[in-house]
């Protein structure tokens, strides 16, 4: 697991953001509140207003590193894995 990922968890957890008692349910909640805010940013993007959309879409990113790293997986493992079926579905595909 990369490095960056594994201290940003430690930094969240640090704040306490993620604890022993933090569901699945919690890290959707916490997904769902970061898209809410991705499209608020979008909006303000299609209106050509001042946004912080990249910085939206990383926050709903990291949330979902965390949550697999507090279930034990690697993220990057992860990625691997989705990476090889979408080049197996290009394949099959074309």
């Amino acid at each position: 697991m990369r490095k960056l990922l594994k201290d940003n968890y430690q930094a969240v957890v640090a704040r306490g953001l993620i604890t022993a008692e933090t569901t699945n349910r919690d890290f959707l909640r916490k997904v769902n509140e970061e898209i809410g805010e991705t499209h608020k940013a979008l909006y303000l993007l299609e209106h050509e207003k001042e946004n912080n959309l990249a910085e939206e879409i990383t926050d709903f990113i990291n949330v979902g590193n965390n949550w697999l790293i507090n279930l034990g997986f690697d993220p990057d493992e992860e990625l691997k894995k989705c990476l090889v079926k979408n080049l197996k579905r290009v394949k099959d595909e074309g």
